[in-house]
């Protein structure tokens, strides 16, 4: 078969699941069986770095529940379609730290369960009616979609008017106002006294954008967290047929401060992390949606490249993730469509395109958010800068004050080094003590680790830095052989 004969998918999840369905139906791999986990478990965190496919487990739930394989119904919410910025006017100052934005998650929360049984035709109790009677007469219906309803809240600064509104006894509302967390504290009691015939599993994903809000993305974040965690062991307490997963890149975790945090991640996240084994049945599940020939990876890149398995050695210019090996693949595909074996140096040119196409594109994407976009934007030309794959941290503040015309304060160079470490964009090099039994004696030998196959790696100024291999080709770096 020819490379253009096969299919691998978008970088996107989402576009991948609207436009080759057949890949999240057939071709979906759950190595660690996570899916009933997400279903059934007191799980709710699904963790993993940028491109690990968190968003396909969203779309594989979707694709079971549309199919009639699950009794779920699956809402999918893209947080990033909200304006954080009128969060702040709703909580009105009655909490600080992680708490202060709680209830404010409850809020939305509640808004869309509420939604979901007012759309599904729920036969809904006197109290649940008289709560929406009173969004109602603010101005607030639930056939508008939720940025909409955030806005109109808003206005209100977070108080809905009870004036001219008849309450019944079971309401219990004294004032003449309804604050945000009375409102949820209403609404989720009454919430709970109504039967879902399936689960609803609310899925939170696009959490990128809060990273834009700089000083409180995490409280932001935390408070998301709390919220799920305590709307999700109430239910169970209560029998209540509803959940809220997150999708939660595991370098925004890093983020937050808050006590709470490290039992939140410990008790309720599942990692989600892929080593060569189990990303290269990703990839023959993808061969096998067009072809059933046995060995189809080693028939078009060979066996061996530079006396490595040529699995491995184009698993090298990856972070180990099903969407770069999956990329690497569709470069291949662009590049020579109407081929079904490519040789050395086609393999090369395929790695070029993969490094400038995709690679460093994705890793500025990555950053964005976490530091400055004069940095995310001349990541580049500050390691192009530097010359060398190998670097100290004096070049690093050196190549940065060059091709910025700027200087920065010492915390600034030592966080940006340590966001790159973290996200795997440069590996740190460490002298390891090795004693040899033949000789008997103990030498100090260079070793490099990256973070995505270290997770425990610290930052360390005194050690040289490595570039990651997949920039080498943007960068015209020499592969040592």
């Amino acid at each position: 078969m020819k490379l253009k004969d096969f299919k691998f998918g978008y970088a996107d999840a989402e576009r991948e699941y609207t436009y080759m369905p057949t890949i999240i139906k057939d071709a979906f791999y759950d190595p660690y069986n996570y899916l009933e986990e997400l279903q059934e478990g007191p799980e709710f965190m699904l963790v993993g770095r940028k491109g690990v496919g968190k968003t396909a487990y969203k779309n594989k739930l979707q694709q079971l529940s549309e199919d009639g394989n699950i009794n779920s119904d699956i809402l999918s919410i893209n947080i990033g379609e909200l304006d954080y910025s009128y969060f702040s006017k709703l909580v009105n100052g009655r909490f600080d730290g992680p708490q202060k934005y709680q209830k404010v998650w409850d809020w939305v929360i509640g808004i869309y369960i509420i939604k979901y049984m007012y759309e599904n035709k729920f036969e809904l109790q006197k109290e649940m009616l008289e709560i929406i009677n009173i969004l109602n007469n603010n101005e607030i219906h639930l056939s508008d979609d939720l940025p909409a309803i955030v806005k109109k809240y808003n206005k209100k600064y977070g108080k809905l008017s009870l004036k001219g509104i008849e309450i019944g006894k079971e309401l219990s509302i004294n004032s003449t106002s309804l604050d945000v967390f009375e409102f949820v504290d209403k609404l989720f009691n009454n919430i709970r006294k109504h039967f879902f015939n399936k689960k609803l599993l609310l899925i939170f994903d696009g959490l990128d954008d809060i990273l834009r809000l700089k000083k409180e993305k995490s409280e932001m974040i935390s408070g998301l967290m709390r919220s799920a965690n305590y709307i999700n062991t109430s239910n169970y307490k209560n029998g209540t047929n509803i959940k809220v997963i997150i999708l939660m890149r595991e370098d925004i975790l890093v983020y937050i401060n808050d006590p709470d945090m490290n039992k939140i991640k410990r008790d309720v996240s599942l990692p989600l992390s892929w080593d060569s084994a189990k990303l290269l049945e990703l990839v023959e599940l993808r061969f096998k949606l067009t072809s059933d020939d046995e060995n189809v990876w080693k028939k078009i890149f060979g066996n061996k490249i530079h006396n490595y398995l040529s699995w491995d050695y184009i698993l090298g210019f990856t972070l180990s993730r099903p969407r770069d090996i999956l990329q690497f693949l569709v470069e291949s595909q662009k590049l020579f469509p109407d081929k079904n074996k490519l040789s050395y140096s086609e393999i090369h040119d395929v790695l070029k395109r993969y490094s400038t196409d995709y690679f460093i594109e994705e890793m500025k994407d990555e950053l964005t958010g976490i530091i400055p976009d004069e940095i995310v934007q001349n990541i580049l030309p500050i390691f192009s800068n530097i010359g060398n794959r190998n670097f100290t941290y004096n070049d690093f503040v050196e190549s940065v004050n060059a091709v910025t015309a700027k200087k920065f304060s010492p915390d600034f160079y030592k966080e940006t080094l340590n966001v790159l470490m973290q996200n795997s964009l440069i590996g740190q090099i460490q002298l390891i003590s090795e004693y040899s039994k033949e000789t008997k004696t103990t030498t100090k030998n260079s070793r490099v680790y990256f973070k995505y196959k270290n997770p425990r790696l610290q930052l360390n100024l005194s050690n040289k830095f490595l570039v990651h291999q997949g920039l080498y080709k943007a960068l015209n770096f020499t592969l040592k052989k």
